[in-house]
């Protein structure tokens, strides 16, 4: 008896034990296998397709799907008693039925309401049972974030599909997005695809995509622009993206730009440097890629001509100013020059910028812009002019005048220094008119001195020594009223005499040779020497071309005089140079003479009040010393004869 039990006791549990085996096998065969999670007609038209990939049917009466919501697990739904997927079967599970609320074509397995599916975070699970218990889950779709297939846009809602292999369902490798209609239905306005109920799409096989074409610039220099966008075509049909590289190197390693994922069959960067670059573009699907050619373009840097100027400028006609203004450039080369693509533009208030576009400038020719023609504006009381390269780099620019008369021009001088000239000269080479006195504002600043003894310096270097003392000679160039200017063949200078110096101008013509001290000054935007006293100029030679016959022949000054002149003006008020003699000999024949020395010397020493006084205390000194010797002489000699006779008497 015993042993009958014993027998009936391993038979039954071999049954049992084969049974749950098949059972075990049977629940790991189920597959979440399609997810309209796009929506349909609504957005709540949307479904999820389980597949039984086993060859037993499976009862799923219990079973429970889940959905993120906010990061947090949720149930959506539980299979009711007596549901069952038979072998190689689907099992739909719907939002709606069949009919005018959904575009199923199909009744599904099962309605329920809570069928919803994100767009931004999907992820459902499956499990055999009550989801808490976590080792129930049975299946997985998506990763919680962005479906990773199926495709939703207005013209376009596309399932997505499991993939043939079954793999882990949280992979985008697992799923595909489906490319054909079944059991849909189909619409005018709305491509919709999907496969419910039936196979999933076969996945496509990928070929290897062709490589990008007419690729552009294609191995050429490029000039005058530093924004440049690189362009390719496709040849295939395949929906491809693109990776764009770009390097300094050959072999493309270290890549200034590495950009993937394009759609667009170009990029573009506008800032490159000049030099040599290589690129190449690289069509890619999901399983494949294909490498262009590498390009090499070569970035020239344009070469403008240095030898424009802007050369006059009519801020203030006479008449109407939006007809009369105009700006003047100058070609000092023996080139023609294309203006096309620079730019003017002026310094002050409402700024105006105006692109030159048929500009040709002749050698050592002048070209006008009118204001009807540019549109700038040029203010009378302060304002200047910029001429820019087309790459808007500044090829000129002038100072910023201010204090101009109507009808004068601000203008050049070949030295490229810049005055107001009462003679406008449009088109042609700029002269010069001054103004009989220049004025000097008020509230014109004179900073102190920095040093004492003046610094002989060339004409051209008087920018390199504002507020200091400095001693410059050179040949009269221009001269009117209280101005005039030296150059010494480095550059032109303006001297200035100011009317509170109360100096008088010396007679000076055009190529006399002239010495000035004198402190330098920046008065607003002009430049200036100016003098102190009235022997801080001096002539150095008269032009032998011009013949003066109402200056007197100066007369002759004794070598000692003159000696004595150079060697007491040395130091803190200037340096005498030899031909200082010239000037005294003229500035002054009429009142020097041989009787004159003392005069002389005494204005000499007026310069100096210390000097004169402790001079005066030495020969002060010195007379009485001189008398009390005599004194002690003769007193001495008239008490060695008295003695001598009062010891000669014997009474």
């Amino acid at each position: 008896m015993f042993r009958r039990f014993f027998i009936f006791f391993i038979f039954s549990f071999f049954v049992l034990f084969l049974n749950f085996s098949k059972v075990q096998a049977a629940s790991q065969s189920i597959f979440i296998n399609e997810l309209m999670w796009s929506g349909g007609k609504t957005s709540y038209d949307e479904w999820v397709e389980l597949y039984n990939a086993g060859d037993t049917d499976v009862d799923i009466s219990g079973w429970q799907i889940t959905y993120l919501s906010g990061g947090t697990e949720k149930l959506m739904l539980t299979f009711p008693a007596d549901s069952k997927i038979e072998s190689d079967s689907y099992f739909l599970i719907s939002h709606y039925a069949k009919g005018s609320s959904s575009i199923l074509d199909i009744s599904p397995d099962l309605v329920d309401k809570g069928v919803s599916l994100s767009n931004d975070t999907l992820q459902i699970k499956l499990y055999k049972g009550d989801w808490q218990d976590k080792t129930l889950l049975v299946d997985v779709a998506g990763d919680g974030k962005t479906p990773l297939a199926g495709k939703n846009t207005s013209s376009e809602k596309f399932s997505m599909e499991r993939t043939s292999d079954y793999d882990d369902g949280s992979l985008s490798d697992s799923w595909q997005t489906a490319v054909k209609l079944v059991n849909l239905l189909a619409s005018d306005t709305v491509s919709y695809l999907g496969t419910p109920g039936e196979e999933n799409s076969s996945k496509p096989k990928m070929l290897k995509p062709l490589a990008p074409t007419e690729l552009l610039p294609d191995n050429k220099s490029i000039e005058n622009t530093q924004n440049i966008t690189f362009s390719w075509q496709e040849k295939d049909t395949q929906n491809l993206t693109y990776e764009f590289l770009l390097s300094k190197n050959e072999d493309l390693s270290d890549p200034i730009v590495d950009e993937v994922k394009l759609s667009k069959l170009e990029y573009n960067i506008p800032d490159l440097t000049w030099g040599d670059y290589y690129w190449q573009v690289i069509a890619t699907n999901d399983t494949d890629k294909t490498e262009s050619e590498i390009y090499k373009i070569s970035l020239v840097e344009p070469v403008y001509s240095d030898a424009i100027a802007v050369n006059e400028l009519m801020a203030d006609p006479s008449g109407d100013e939006t007809t009369y203004e105009w700006i003047e450039l100058y070609n000092k080369s023996d080139e023609k020059v294309d203006l096309s693509g620079w730019y003017l533009e002026d310094m002050e208030g409402a700024i105006k910028r105006y692109q030159i576009t048929d500009g040709q400038i002749e050698p050592l020719g002048y070209l006008i812009f009118a204001r009807s023609k540019t549109g700038i504006t040029l203010n009378n009381d302060k304002d200047g002019v910029r001429l820019y390269y087309p790459n808007d780099k500044i090829a000129y620019e002038t100072p910023v005048f201010s204090g101009g008369k109507e009808t004068y021009t601000w203008a050049r001088n070949s030295s490229n220094d810049w005055a107001w000239t009462s003679k406008a000269t449009s088109g042609e080479e700029n002269i010069f008119y001054l103004p009989a006195v220049e004025v000097t504002s008020a509230d014109e600043e004179e900073k102190p001195v920095i040093n004492k003894k003046p610094i002989k310096i060339k004409t051209k270097d008087y920018k390199h020594n504002k507020d200091k003392l400095v001693e410059v000679e050179g040949e009269v160039t221009q001269t009117a009223g209280n101005t005039f200017y030296l150059n010494d063949g480095s550059g032109q200078v303006k001297i200035y005499i100011q009317a509170k110096t109360e100096i008088k101008k010396p007679p000076m013509r055009k190529g006399d040779i002239f010495g000035v001290i004198g402190v330098v000054n920046l008065y607003r935007e002009t430049w200036r020497i100016l003098p102190r006293v009235q022997d801080d100029i001096w002539i150095i030679k008269k032009d032998a071309t011009t013949k003066n016959e109402s200056e007197p022949k100066p007369k002759t000054v004794k070598k000692s005089v003159v000696a004595s002149s150079v060697q007491k003006n040395t130091g803190a008020n200037k340096p005498r140079a030899p031909a200082a003699t010239d000037f005294i000999g003229q500035a002054k024949a009429a009142s020097v003479n041989t009787e004159t020395q003392s005069n002389l010397s005494e204005n000499q020493d007026n310069s100096n009040p210390v000097l004169v006084q402790i001079a005066k205390f030495l020969i002060g000194l010195g007379v009485i010393f001189m008398l009390l010797l005599v004194i002690k002489i003769k007193g001495f000699e008239r008490i060695n004869i008295t003695g001598g006779h009062f010891g000669d008497d014997d009474t």
